[in-house]
């Protein structure tokens, strides 16, 4: 499912892609394999930041950075780097969805 669910995300097809690495998390959970749970979290949340869904691929992709002490981006300064880099994305675009939402009650 892993796998499927990288293939379907790069095609752009979100919600089978979710869907997969929904299943994916529940047979990596079952084996207890932590290093494959944080693999496939971040994943998800790569997809889910590629689809426009920051703030739930922030939070997959922060915990799979915390659950793997940053290894599964590189390491742990890396990782800081990057979530930052997230943090700064989403504010950015809740300033934009609140001028338009500000724009569009003005007319």
């Amino acid at each position: 499912h892993f796998n499927f669910g990288e293939l379907t995300a790069d095609q752009g097809r979100w919600d089978i892609a979710n869907n997969h690495f929904i299943k994916a998390l529940q047979l990596a959970r079952g084996l207890r394999n932590e290093r494959l749970v944080a693999s496939v979290l971040y994943s998800k949340g790569i997809a889910r930041i590629k689809q426009g869904n920051y703030v739930v691929g922030y939070s997959d992709v922060k915990e799979a950075i915390d659950m793997s002490n940053g290894a599964v981006y590189g390491n742990m300064e890396e990782s800081r780097i990057f979530l930052t880099k997230l943090e700064a994305l989403i504010k950015e675009e809740n300033d934009i969805s609140a001028r338009k939402r500000a724009l569009q009650g003005g007319l």
